[in-house]
C-alpha cells in the first residue's frame, strides 16, 4: 500500500533591491532605473515532499525574467536545499 501523506512549506520573504536597477520592458527608450518601490518585492516558495522525502520547491517571483544568473547560481541551491535542480521551477510573475 502506498503512503499518499505530503508535507507542504510554504514562505514568502521581501527581496527590494538596496540600490537604483534597470527597469524591463522599456525597450524603445534609453535605460530607465527605478525611483522608489511602491509594492515590496517578493520571492514565494512552495516546497512539497512525499513520503519518500523526494521534494520539489516552486519559486515564483516578482521579477520579469529569470535569467542566466538564476541558472548559474541553481547548483549551490540544490545543494544548500539538497533538492535534485530538476525538482526546482522558478519563475518571473510580472
Amino acid at each position: 500500500m502506498n503512503d499518499h501523506t505530503f508535507r507542504v512549506g510554504y514562505n514568502r520573504i521581501t527581496v527590494n533591491p538596496d540600490e537604483s536597477i534597470p527597469l524591463t520592458g522599456f525597450s524603445n527608450e534609453p535605460k530607465r532605473f527605478h525611483n522608489e518601490i511602491g509594492q515590496p518585492i517578493c520571492a514565494t516558495c512552495v516546497a512539497i515532499t512525499d513520503a519518500e522525502d523526494n521534494t520539489v520547491l516552486m519559486v515564483g517571483m516578482d521579477i520579469c525574467v529569470c535569467d542566466g544568473f538564476f541558472m548559474d547560481i541553481m547548483d549551490d541551491i540544490s545543494a544548500q536545499l539538497n533538492v535534485p535542480k530538476d525538482h526546482i521551477y522558478m519563475a518571473g510573475t510580472h
